[in-house]
């Protein structure tokens, strides 16, 4: 590494946006022999050395924020025995980063964790141990975490198989955002240059922006004055996963089309009971979008922070689906595949940069929240995390991203993990409680079971 860090490249409008958030991984591990200390600090050391996302920090160049590598090699590696479950995912959520000294993530081991609601028991594994991966989401993003965790999990086999290392032999490829920034220039020049059609898109942007349904019930200043981002975790099992994935192929829904779906129902039920009655709602959600399905060509090893934030999805909802569910579904699955054809998350970064230059004091978005949910969904990430060898195996894993510090109430942390739907329902306690996200997380997922159960 070089005595000063390599300068790298000046960071994109996207990176800038998601240096708001710090995200928590909590991925559960079986062993067959008790876990040791220096057997997983070992692990991480080589994953630092091995992977270059992992050794990135910011520095100021010319007066504009660029990525470099760090000049130095430290891991930030921690046990922690006595520390609630909660109590680290806080921790992950909450550090405050050295940005520019680095490193940007950090790895926490609680030992002899118990097994989590609904996670069995591995055969020949019988030691369970929970990891916990803080990271900075201005260097990365989904795709490249669950990656990061599938590379920590080989990387820890390797070492407990006494297996030999070569630390020059790098996993993954750290890339800039430049391919998604280049599209958003080139629609921002587009948008410009045609006054008609600068009229039209403002007005989609600013229709987008307005403020949600949800928000109307919640009183200005009703929750905590110092916020946090706390979660509902819900996961269903093979039988039950295994039986709505199948229903969704069988009704031409994606999962996360159903799964917006359901959420909308579910956000019917609350405006309804909140005492808003109407026959039809227009219920918003907005969805994170993988950049790289732009790009072109294989991507698959491409790192860094490449998801689009904003993908607004508005639908008609009506009070009450019933048996009618999965015909709603495919409305809003339409609805959808329609926003990503038409490139709708690159259109809003694009509008974004229209209204920060004509006025650079007015903020790109609204100080409220303009959604009633949002999801983020991977879909299966089994073959990113991998399943371990013969001796570690991942049993479980799950993520969160702070949401507390912008405008959002809560959101919805989708994937599947070894045949198994799981779900993280993050809320900000500036706006939502426990019973209300409780409250919400249950509706969803009874939904679920009785769609599955409408007869065809």
């Amino acid at each position: 590494m070089a005595s000063d860090g390599k300068w790298l490249w000046k960071t994109t409008s996207v990176e800038q946006f998601f240096t708001t958030y710090n995200v928590s991984y909590q991925l559960t591990l079986a062993t067959r022999e008790p876990l040791l200390e220096d057997d997983l600090r070992r692990a991480v050391t080589h994953l630092s050395r091995k992977v270059p996302l992992l050794r990135l920090c910011y520095a100021q160049r010319e007066g504009e924020w660029w990525l470099k590598e760090m000049p130095q090699e430290i891991i930030d590696f921690e046990m922690i025995p006595d520390v609630t479950v909660e109590d680290a995912h806080q921790k992950c959520l909450t550090y405050q980063y050295d940005i520019k000294t680095g490193p940007l993530w950090f790895a926490k081991l609680k030992p002899d964790s118990p097994s989590m609601e609904g996670v069995p028991n591995m055969a020949g594994f019988p030691y369970m141990n929970t990891v916990f991966l803080g990271l900075y989401h201005g260097i990365t993003d989904g795709y490249s975490n669950m990656k990061i965790c599938g590379f920590l999990i080989q990387l820890l086999e390797d070492v407990i198989a006494c297996n030999p290392f070569n630390d020059e032999e790098q996993l993954g490829i750290c890339v800039s955002g430049e391919k998604t920034q280049q599209m958003v220039d080139e629609q921002f020049r587009a948008v410009k240059a045609d006054s008609k059609y600068k009229e039209k898109m403002m007005e989609e942007f600013q229709a987008s922006q307005k403020t949600c349904l949800l928000a109307s019930l919640i009183p200005e200043g009703a929750g905590e004055k110092k916020p946090k981002t706390r979660m509902v975790l819900r996961n269903l099992d093979t039988d039950a996963s295994s039986t709505f994935f199948k229903r969704c192929r069988e009704e031409g829904v994606t999962v996360n089309s159903a799964f917006t779906a359901l959420s909308s129902v579910a956000m019917v039920d609350i405006l309804v009971e909140g005492g808003i009655d109407q026959d039809t709602y227009r219920i918003s959600s907005n969805h994170v979008v993988n950049a790289r399905r732009y790009w072109g060509g294989d991507t698959s090893e491409y790192l860094g922070c490449h998801a689009l934030p904003t993908n607004p999805v508005a639908v008609d909802t009506p009070r009450s689906v019933g048996a009618k569910f999965w015909d709603y579904a495919r409305v809003l699955h339409r609805e959808f595949q329609r926003t990503l054809e038409t490139d709708k998350a690159v259109h809003i970064e694009a509008m974004k940069q229209i209204c920060r230059s004509e006025n650079p004091d007015s903020g790109a978005l609204s100080k409220q929240s303009q959604f009633d949910f949002c999801v983020t969904n991977m879909g299966d990430v089994t073959a990113l995390v991998t399943e371990g060898g013969a001796h570690v195996q991942a049993v479980h894993v799950l993520r969160c991203t702070a949401i507390h510090p912008v405008p959002n109430l809560w959101a919805h942390f989708l994937h599947s993990f070894r045949g198994r739907l799981i779900n993280v329902l993050a809320y900000s306690t500036e706006n939502i409680n426990e019973e209300m996200a409780e409250n919400f997380c249950n509706k969803v997922f009874q939904h679920l079971h009785d769609a599955v159960n409408i007869k065809k």
